[in-house]
């Protein structure tokens, strides 16, 4: 299922993205956290928190953590309203209706989903479940980012104290010819591997926030006349280029994706198709596992909009994810 938004945040133009990347939405009806199939198409939530235009259960898994119904990450914006795969849709199974499978919809954030699934435990409609545990510790990860959010920079600057290390790509090279961006993804491939052999957590990004590495790429756009989406394309197959190669260079097993429209044109440069959530972290960010026809099936991954996660989101997913108690 395609569609096509506005994602997210991402890297320095206001382009469309659209794509289409199916998800496992059986993960309960092995573990009883929910049921029913969604689809991931086209990457995390946005900036303004509207984008996901059209999904189809986006990130769903079927289930808040549990019940028989709900979507894990939301249905967001634009979304058929189906917000219980596992129930039928509203009202199929006679919740909110009368069984006759036309019951009301709902169109709107994952908090609606959230809610409406709470209400459902409360009222006795469905279970109530225990959440998901943590996966076990990484001693490294693979990460790229983006996205040009004052949140997503904030994760940077923790991340950079905290063990990983921080590699610039300069974006002006995707204005550039074929050879300056293959050249530039080539010195941060080799960059990242070696930060990898030293124990480091190697960590690509286009941009930590507003500031002169944007300043630069965008007169640097200017002077290209390309479009700012053609852009911002070449820069997510890029940093999905980077990723792909580290991670068949080094074996690491456990990656990050920042930013919305970079989530989308990783995955498809990493040749996967589906997710299964693995670990809960910020809602509609959990730490998945991932599965496709290359190399990377099995990969522990999480996808994350740049407005999204806590500072120490990169280090979170490091120690793999996990419920935390509210302070």
């Amino acid at each position: 299922m395609a569609h096509q938004g506005n994602h997210d945040d991402d890297r320095f133009g206001r382009g469309q993205s659209s794509g289409s990347f199916g998800q496992r939405g059986d993960y309960d009806s092995r573990t009883g956290y929910g049921g029913g199939p969604g689809s991931l198409t086209g990457g995390q939530q946005s900036q303004s928190g509207s984008s996901q235009g059209g999904q189809q259960g986006g990130y769903s898994m079927g289930g808040t953590y549990g019940g028989t119904g709900g979507s894990y990450g939301g249905t967001h914006s634009g979304s058929q309203g189906h917000m219980s795969q596992g129930m039928g849709g509203i009202g199929s199974t006679g919740g909110y209706g009368s069984g006759s499978g036309l019951g009301s919809g709902f169109a709107g954030s994952q908090g609606v989903e959230y809610a409406l699934v709470r209400h459902w435990q409360d009222s006795g409609m469905i279970p109530r479940v225990d959440p998901p545990g943590a996966a076990s510790r990484a001693d490294r990860i693979m990460a790229v980012s983006g996205s040009v959010s004052p949140t997503t920079a904030r994760q940077l600057d923790w991340a950079g104290r905290n063990g990983f290390a921080l590699l610039p790509f300069d974006a002006r090279a995707v204005t550039g010819s074929d050879a300056d961006q293959t050249a530039e993804e080539t010195r941060l491939i080799q960059a990242a591997v070696a930060a990898a052999a030293t124990g480091q957590s190697p960590l690509v990004h286009s941009a930590a926030g507003e500031g002169q590495q944007v300043e630069a790429f965008r007169a640097a756009l200017a002077r290209s006349g390309m479009e700012a989406s053609a852009a911002n394309r070449r820069i997510g197959e890029s940093l999905g280029r980077i990723l792909d190669a580290t991670l068949r260079a080094t074996g690491m097993r456990r990656a990050v994706i920042s930013g919305g429209d970079t989530s989308g044109h990783g995955m498809r440069q990493l040749r996967l198709s589906a997710l299964v959530a693995r670990a809960p972290t910020t809602p509609g960010a959990a730490l998945c596992q991932a599965f496709g026809s290359g190399p990377h099936d099995g990969l522990e991954i999480a996808l994350k909009g740049g407005q999204m996660g806590s500072e120490d989101y990169f280090g979170w997913i490091r120690d793999g994810g996990g419920e935390r108690k509210a302070a």
